[in-house]
């Protein structure tokens, strides 16, 4: 959900700055903010969406290779977010 609130932000940008008119204003795309949270809102859902699939297709089929893969993407978010935790606590003055 995230991802697609993200997502949509990023659209929304775009269209109140007209570039969807005038093509011509794409000079510097790379910098520009609305593009950088359209790509980390499209990226955030295809990650989730291909974590969601292989645990599903994974318990589906009884797989237990999609089910280890989908357990290790878990375990790798965990320890991703705890550091992200641990870090955003240490460096709260920062």
């Amino acid at each position: 959900m995230l991802g697609l609130g993200i997502l949509a932000v990023g659209i929304w940008a775009w269209t109140e700055k007209d570039i969807f008119n005038n093509l011509s204003r794409l000079t510097n795309i790379a910098l520009d903010p609305a593009f950088i949270l359209i790509i980390i809102g499209n990226n955030n859902s295809t990650v989730t969406f291909i974590i969601g699939f292989t645990g599903c297709v994974g318990a589906l089929r009884e797989n237990t290779c999609l089910l280890a893969a989908y357990a290790i993407f878990l375990a790798i978010l965990l320890l991703l977010e705890m550091t992200a935790g641990i870090l955003g606590f240490i460096f709260k003055d920062w």
